[in-house]
């Protein structure tokens, strides 16, 4: 009934092979999203400037009413920076697709630069991390270039056990990807530090300033720094955690699949939990501040 019309091959490449093209349409359809959309804006923006009694009315307003309450700006700014830095921490997940890491490690160092920076103008040491972020950008870059040559051209991280050259390559790849990691886990430490520093320092400026024998706003502070404390210690030692097994990912090449699995599920955990720590802050603290300006 059916005749033979010969063997049939599977044929499959992995998404790395197409990569520039992906890359290419995301860039053209995200640049002239962006073109129509800073148009738009800037011509509303334009308009409202033309509006002098508006604009001065405005500015009247804010001199009036808002420039008084230096807090208010405080606030408004640590807020700013946590949300940030819960960016940082979001895009620094774990999903690998063909040997390449999907959220490269640049990402999550831009989010933290610019939290850095806005911490950095309340605690000094918060511009430390402004420099590992720098660094940590330039090494993602590297080993994302790297791990796509690698796989583009080895398909397998187990190409090592067969060919010198692939050898020679992924070694080399996984020392930079662990330093790169180390450099991250370093950034991350310093900003958590330096936002617990800055959150001790302004409890005693922010809140209600009444000291009665039913209200002691000290040990109300007090309390809630403690709570705070914990929570952002703990954020810390999952980050230790995360970002040492993300270190030793490409080297425990025997341990590779079940290794990329943990890892992607313990980023999620820390991720939760850092994350958790930070909408707290700004719940109990900087958002009530707020709204009481």
């Amino acid at each position: 009934m059916y005749e033979f019309v010969g063997n049939v091959t599977a044929f499959s490449r992995p998404l790395t092979y197409y990569k520039g093209f992906l890359y290419f349409i995301s860039i053209v359809s995200v640049s002239i999203f962006g073109i129509f959309y800073i148009r738009k804006i800037s011509k509303l923006i334009g308009n409202i400037k033309k509006d002098t009694p508006f604009m001065d009315s405005i500015r009247s307003k804010f001199e009036r009413d808002i420039m008084p309450k230096k807090t208010l700006f405080m606030s408004l700014d640590m807020k700013m920076s946590i949300i940030l830095f819960a960016f940082s921490v979001g895009t620094s997940f774990v999903f690998y697709l063909d040997g390449v890491n999907v959220f490269v490690g640049c990402i999550s160092a831009g989010f933290m630069i610019a939290a850095a920076v806005i911490l950095g103008k309340y605690i000094k040491s918060a511009k430390v991390a402004i420099v590992l972020s720098v660094v940590r950008s330039a090494l993602a870059i590297y080993n994302v270039i790297g791990e796509a040559r690698y796989f583009t051209e080895y398909g397998d991280a187990f190409a090592v056990e067969f060919f010198k050259k692939a050898y020679a390559m992924y070694y080399p790849l996984a020392a930079f990807k662990a330093v790169e990691n180390a450099v991250a886990l370093a950034s991350m430490i310093v900003f958590i530090v330096a936002l617990l520093r800055a959150v001790r320092e302004h409890l005693p400026i922010c809140g209600i300033q009444v000291e009665t024998v039913q209200y002691s706003k000290k040990s109300r502070d007090a309390e809630l720094y403690h709570s705070i404390k914990s929570k952002m210690v703990l954020s810390i030692v999952f980050t230790c955690l995360n970002f040492v097994l993300a270190g030793l990912n490409l080297y425990l090449l025997v341990y590779l699949e079940g290794m990329t699995a943990l890892n992607m599920i313990f980023t999620a955990v820390w991720a939760v939990i850092t994350i958790y720590g930070l909408i707290f802050i700004n719940t109990n603290f900087y958002n009530k501040e707020i709204e009481n300006s």
